[in-house]
């Protein structure tokens, strides 16, 4: 959000993940976040995996059919 990366606070569950924005008031409910993207290359699925002892397999193959997917 805004080209800086914020951390994921709460477990991923169906179609939701909580972000920890701390003081941060310029964010509005409808903003857009990247989970993972080009803008931040140095975030790989694979730490993403680590870090939430979660399977890549599981984390890709669980994304909601309603998230905007665009192939670069």
């Amino acid at each position: 959000m805004n080209g800086k990366v914020y951390l994921v606070i709460g477990a991923v569950s169906a179609s939701h993940t909580i972000i920890g924005l701390g003081t941060n008031k310029e964010f509005e409910v409808g903003d857009v976040s990247i989970l993972k993207g080009p803008d931040h290359t140095e975030i790989h699925i694979n730490q993403i995996s680590d870090v939430t002892s979660t399977s890549v397999y599981d984390i890709l193959m669980h994304l909601s059919s309603r998230l905007p997917k665009n192939i670069v």
